[in-house]
């Protein structure tokens, strides 16, 4: 069974780019680490190290979602939470949380 998942947070800056067959696809992370205010300060401060998870928007919604949104904006995003591993340019494992099929609105 997929693991289903709504996230709220704020994106970093989207990237366009083309398949080589001519498709659009959309790629960018969203920031969605919890934070709490601190009663002391009044500081609204992190509550744990930074969670991003990827996604991917493809085609028409690549486009449109490329018009729509910027860097910083907050977003809700419900997909099929999933963790992807890959190898990086030094050679070493690593893994992301990914957001498949994901669905994005503006806050």
């Amino acid at each position: 069974m997929p693991a289903t998942a709504t996230i709220t947070g704020h994106i970093a800056e989207p990237v366009l780019r083309w398949t080589q067959s001519g498709h659009p696809v959309l790629s960018f992370s969203i920031g969605a680490t919890p934070r709490h205010k601190n009663r002391e300060t009044g500081q609204w401060e992190d509550d744990g190290a930074p969670l991003w998870i990827n996604a991917t928007l493809w085609d028409a919604d690549a486009e449109a979602g490329y018009e729509l949104l910027r860097k910083g904006d907050a977003v809700i995003a419900t997909g099929t939470l999933a963790l992807e591993t890959y190898t990086t340019a030094n050679g070493q494992p690593g893994q992301k949380l990914v957001l498949r099929f994901p669905k994005i609105a503006k806050q």
